[in-house]
């Protein structure tokens, strides 16, 4: 095979940064940087991100023995809740607190065994929120949203009038 230009290994040479592709001027080996191992890299790392499957609660309310995990609205506020957790010194202080029920989305991290976080004004009723150990994805606490806001935001509205 005839290079495209005369002047091809010496504009190569000029560039050593230049891959070259393709067949080689001074023969017929093959030469590539990599690029082919990149398709393999990227199903592999998908691979091992879907084996992370956030495991199930019991029951919500749930909390392991001792581990106390609170969501409290705040008050007239019904958008807005403190998140409180306490986990004994026994236990990883690794701790991960995630919102949702099927695809759970990371709300807080921590690496302290008791705090509190505010929420933004995106809690709902009955949401469910889960303390989860970041180490081993075992759910140490689950706790929905307070459902007495909805009680109080028809309080407020009245009764509906008839048509």
């Amino acid at each position: 095979m005839r290079p495209l230009s005369p002047y091809a290994q010496a504009l190569h040479t000029l560039d050593a940064r230049m891959p070259r592709f393709g067949p080689n001027i001074a023969g017929d080996r093959m030469e590539t940087n990599g690029m082919n191992r990149l398709p393999l890299a990227c199903l592999l790392l998908c691979l091992a991100a879907c084996d992370r499957a956030p495991k199930p609660a019991p029951s919500i309310p749930y909390a392991k023995q001792g581990v106390q995990f609170t969501v409290t609205p705040v008050p007239g506020d019904c958008a807005r809740a403190t998140v409180e957790w306490k986990v004994p010194e026994a236990m990883s202080s690794r701790l991960e607190i995630q919102v949702g029920t099927k695809a759970r989305q990371v709300f807080a991290r921590s690496n302290e065994h008791e705090g509190k976080e505010p929420t933004g004004a995106w809690v709902q009723p009955r949401m469910a929120f889960y303390l989860v150990d970041r180490d081993s994805g075992d759910v140490l606490a689950a706790s929905l949203a307070d459902s007495s806001c909805i009680r109080a935001q028809q309080k407020l509205a009245g009764p509906k009038s008839a048509p």
